[in-house]
């Protein structure tokens, strides 16, 4: 863009001109320069009023960024940290003298954000692995209850099922395991729950079925 101080020069370059013609091109040169700082003035003003507007809107983003450090749901203090960048990057630029202490602090706030959520992933990741685990030994107390328990009279199902209920309980105390493991661990838990009241059924129904026989047998005699 052609500068007011260019065109004076480039004004100067033309001299001298008809005498008869100096006045009415002077004063058309002085209409014409008004005119071209008043524009020039004008952009600056519309420059200078987006810098303001675009320095508040986000000075409005960090004074938020700040408060979600309070917010104790670590998801939701994420996913709103997303929410503020994409706004962020949307936004103009502001005034020079400014942007460097203004996307500093930006960068300060949102990588302390997002260190705070990965230790929290990492944590919760951590944690999903010893559910894992202990789900695990759940589920070979019950596969072990079923094959080397001595499971042959109505006592010992009694007491067994107390067991079974017991290790329910555990389990339901027991948070979330991975997610790829989540269903698969507990579908082998409730395997070995089937299995083990299909046993039971079957140890009942055979024993009234030897009860009744033996009562029969008596009845004839």
């Amino acid at each position: 863009m052609t500068t007011g101080s260019e065109i004076q020069q480039k004004w100067k370059e033309y001299d001298p001109v008809p005498q008869e013609h100096v006045k009415e091109l002077w004063n058309n040169y002085q209409i014409q320069a008004e005119r071209f700082y008043d524009i020039v003035k004008i952009n600056h003003q519309l420059r200078d009023y987006d810098f303001k507007k675009n320095l508040d809107a986000k000075q409005a983003i960090l004074e938020e960024l700040r408060q979600l450090d309070e917010v104790k749901d670590t998801i939701a203090a994420y996913r709103r940290l997303q929410e503020l960048t994409t706004q962020w990057h949307e936004l103009g630029p502001v005034s020079k003298e400014l942007r460097a202490e203004i996307n500093g602090e930006f960068k300060q706030l949102s990588t302390a954000l997002h260190k705070r959520h990965q230790e929290f992933h990492d944590l919760r990741k951590a944690s999903e692995e010893e559910n894992l685990q202990a789900k695990e030994r759940l589920c070979l107390q019950v596969e072990d209850l079923l094959s080397s328990a001595p499971l042959s009279s109505h006592s010992a199902f009694n007491k067994a099922v107390e067991q079974i209920k017991s290790l329910q309980e555990e389990w339901r105390k027991i948070g979330r395991a991975p997610r790829k493991d989540n269903e698969s661990i507990y579908q082998r838990f409730r395997a070995g729950i089937d299995a083990f009241f299909r046993r039971r059924n079957e140890f009942f129904k055979a024993n009234h079925e030897h009860n009744e026989d033996i009562l029969k047998k008596k009845r004839e005699l």
